[in-house]
């Protein structure tokens, strides 16, 4: 099961018109998260898939992951409809980095997201 998914299935009964935000504590009394939490969360789940966190941060799992992507043999219009981006510029701009062969980031994202 996909993370978010086992999430959903452990926090939906503590749902309510109170708590609306997606990303909730687990424990009583269920507060949402603060950033600090859901990043130490995101670090958590990349250094379990093998991903070196002392080169990625949380903030750029989105780049890392489709550089990643693309240099696996993804095609750049599978990423960018994935993405929501409605150019080739967005991605080449802001997203195509250099991604180390050895460390298996993209490999890890993407078999966790297929």
């Amino acid at each position: 099961m996909i993370c978010l998914d086992a999430f959903i299935v452990i926090t939906e009964t503590v749902w309510n018109t109170q708590n609306t935000r997606l990303f909730l504590s687990y424990t009583k009394p269920y507060h949402p998260v603060s950033k600090s939490t859901l990043s130490r969360w995101v670090k958590h789940v990349m250094e379990k898939s093998g991903i070196d966190i002392k080169t990625f941060r949380p903030h750029s799992t989105r780049s890392a992951s489709t550089s990643g992507a693309l240099r696996s043999g993804v095609p750049l219009d599978i990423i960018m409809k994935v993405a929501g981006w409605s150019t080739k510029y967005i991605f080449a701009t802001f997203y195509n980095k250099d991604v180390q062969k050895d460390t298996e980031y993209g490999s890890s994202v993407l078999s966790g997201a297929l």
